[in-house]
């Protein structure tokens, strides 16, 4: 089952008020339409480690922005949409699950 953008959030938040800010292995960036459903959002997985405040930051971003699909049209981002990890105009994409945040937010390294 995908993950919504309020529950990516809520995740987040909760760690970091749990655990406090951490260096992850890899973040998400660049918030975008994704290719596979355009009323869908995607983050780009960063090349490198990112602190947990800095995803948060992109993701928190994310909440009721615009962005034009891949082949047009206007779709605004909210906390019902799916969330998924792809580069841009990549299809298919890994989508989030509660399973892969939670190991995510497991793998970071104490700041």
């Amino acid at each position: 089952m995908s993950y919504t953008l309020e529950e990516l959030t809520n995740a987040i938040d909760q760690h970091l008020r749990e655990h406090g800010d951490k260096l992850m292995p890899w973040g998400l960036t660049d918030p975008k339409s994704y290719r596979g459903y355009y009323d869908e959002l995607a983050f780009t997985k960063s090349d490198g480690p990112m602190q947990l405040s800095q995803a948060q930051a992109n993701v928190l971003e994310a909440d009721g922005a615009t962005y034009q699909g891949w082949k047009g049209g206007q779709y605004t981002m909210g906390k019902h949409t799916n969330v998924h990890i792809a580069d841009h105009g990549q299809w298919p994409g890994d989508t989030l699950s509660s399973l892969l945040v939670e190991m995510w937010l497991a793998t970071g390294e104490e700041l």
